[in-house]
């Protein structure tokens, strides 16, 4: 009686096991897709403010330049265009080709500090953004989209829908502190 000596992959195959070069192809196509994704930029409009507004910053001038390491250097001017001073603000500029092609976007400084028609330079190192030093800026647009903002004063203002959200969390945050507003009740009175 002869054996048949099966090869290592027939015999997984057999046994249900993956083969390994399948299994190595795989991986190799999940890395490749994993770091096509990780390294595109987030993709928005400067044309419009898919979420937020972009009636409170007014981009003035920007730059890009190509860093040593990875990234590029953006600097951008922008003017308060608002009637108030802005504290606090979750803003981003967002850039595209003249034909509307996103080339990413640049988070601002959330703490401008900036009154009525003043202007500030923000400088960031990102990536993602390769194309603001290749391309010629007449083909470029940039627009800053402020999702949320805290005036002077004390007063916010969300413009991405989050508002609900964050006025529970606010109550949320008084009910933890104060028991008399967890239950929407007066402290009681002990009785005689």
């Amino acid at each position: 009686m002869s054996t048949t000596r099966l090869k290592p992959s027939a015999a997984r195959r057999m046994l249900g096991g993956p083969d390994p070069k399948e299994t190595a192809m795989r991986m190799i196509v999940l890395m490749a897709a994993s770091a096509t994704l990780a390294a595109m930029p987030i993709a928005a409009s400067a044309a419009d403010c898919p979420s937020g507004s972009d009636s409170i910053f007014k981009v003035e001038k920007w730059s890009a330049d190509k860093h040593d390491g990875p990234g590029t250097e953006v600097s951008i001017t922008y003017r308060n265009v608002a009637d108030a001073q802005v504290e606090i603000a979750d803003a981003t500029a967002w850039f595209e080709d003249v034909l509307g092609q996103s080339i990413g976007g640049v988070p601002l400084n959330p703490d401008p500090k900036l009154a009525p028609g003043r202007t500030r330079t923000d400088k960031r190192l990102v990536t993602g953004v390769d194309r603001l030093t290749i391309t010629d800026k007449a083909y470029l647009k940039a627009r800053i989209c402020v999702d949320a903002v805290l005036w002077k004063g004390g007063k916010t203002k969300f413009f991405d829908g989050r508002a609900g959200a964050r006025e529970d969390e606010a109550k949320t945050a008084r009910a933890a502190t104060d028991p008399a507003t967890a239950t929407g009740s007066s402290p009681k009175t002990p009785s005689r």
